[in-house]
């Protein structure tokens, strides 16, 4: 059964953390203007080596529509890169808290986008997220805002290793 936690520390973390050494972390993050919308999706293992990533654009939203697509396209990164066990993270507190929380709290405008995360749960052996400070998150950040200045969509890129 998967594991869908948030987790609170007390002493705020300000840096990225690899996960353990059986786990891959995907960063997410959402950006939004007038004119359309950017999710991204970065991978990395326990070393901090890139597996993978993707960004999508879309059309013009609210930010915590764009912040909750950049969720579900780290979802489909790792359902992409066959990876069981799973952290996703996010700089979108509310986001996580409508992610881990009661079904009832979530806004209608985004609710099918968390039951669709929610759906893709049964995909994974464990999979869980968390909200994290933006300053561990540059990465992600930075893909999404790239994106939408270029509105690079569409493309997942994978990298995968061999061991020699």
């Amino acid at each position: 059964m998967p594991i869908i936690d948030d987790v609170a520390d007390s002493i705020p973390i300000t840096t990225w953390t690899p996960p353990a050494f059986d786990e891959l972390k995907i960063n997410v993050d959402g950006a939004t203007t007038i004119s359309h919308s950017a999710a991204s999706a970065i991978a990395r293992d326990h070393h901090g080596t890139f597996q993978g990533c993707g960004t999508r654009c879309t059309h013009p939203c609210l930010v915590e529509e764009s912040e909750a697509n950049g969720f579900v396209l780290g979802v489909d990164l790792a359902k992409r890169l066959h990876i069981r066990r799973c952290i996703i993270e996010g700089d979108s507190s509310n986001i996580v808290l409508y992610i881990n929380g009661p079904e009832g709290k979530i806004p209608w405008r985004i609710r099918s986008i968390f039951l669709d995360i929610r759906d893709s749960i049964q995909h994974f052996d464990s999979l869980r997220f968390h909200h994290v400070r933006r300053t561990c998150n540059h990465v992600a950040h930075n893909l999404a805002k790239n994106a939408l200045l270029f509105k690079v969509s569409g493309g997942l890129i994978f990298v995968h290793l061999i061991a020699l």
